[in-house]
């Protein structure tokens, strides 16, 4: 079984890895037929490492995290107006669900209340800056915002999560203000490849390190 395993691992880390590059190698030409496959498989990968690799109520939750995070992917690469918001709607579901594993047994060092304030300190600073641009998608943005800052606390906040999960936070954060300083104030030189690295990177994170948290 353990062998079994081992070999599946190996794919699904494989997959993850090469998918990825794919991804970021093609984002030039997007828009291509089924570009929204290619987004979603990395995180795939990581929902089936979830599911087979962390045990218990941990492990569903993150999986019900990755599998709500490939249907916003989806949302998002889709050209329909309108999607954007129900995008963001199943990347908050995804938020929650991993809240729920990353808030377990609070306490906290001076060096990730640090990193917590420094959380919160951003996320109402870029709050109040986007603010003039938001026009009707105020309250959408910044329910999202409150969402994942929730979700920073929670990986910070938790004593038992791995350094990992609170850096696959603060990367998650960083693309998510990538998207909206692209979208609602100047375009970003490069912007698809720098918010599709950093949040394949926090994903990853999110997931070893919920593999990790004892």
């Amino acid at each position: 079984m353990g062998t079994q395993t081992n070999g599946l691992n190996r794919i699904l880390v494989i997959g993850f890895m090469g998918f990825s590059f794919v991804y970021l190698l093609t984002l030039g030409l997007r828009p291509y037929a089924l570009s929204w496959v290619m987004k979603t498989i990395p995180i795939c990968c990581l929902a089936l490492f979830a599911f087979f690799n962390i045990p218990g109520q941990k492990g569903k939750l993150m999986t019900l995290g990755f599998f709500f995070s490939c249907v916003g992917d989806v949302l998002l690469e889709m050209p329909h107006k309108g999607l954007f918001e129900a995008g963001m709607g199943a990347f908050i579901l995804a938020h929650l669900f991993y809240i729920t594993v990353f808030m377990k047994r609070p306490g906290l060092s001076r060096g990730r209340l640090l990193i917590m304030g420094g959380m919160v300190v951003f996320s109402l600073g870029f709050a109040g800056f986007l603010s003039p641009f938001l026009g009707p998608m105020k309250i959408p943005i910044y329910s999202y915002l409150g969402v994942i800052s929730l979700m920073g606390i929670s990986a910070c906040l938790g004593s038992a999560n791995h350094g990992l999960v609170i850096l696959g936070a603060v990367f998650f954060i960083i693309s998510d203000s990538l998207i909206a300083y692209n979208m609602f104030v100047t375009p970003v030189f490069l912007s698809s490849l720098w918010v599709m690295a950093f949040y394949y990177a926090a994903q990853a994170m999110l997931g070893l390190g919920a593999y990790k948290i004892l």
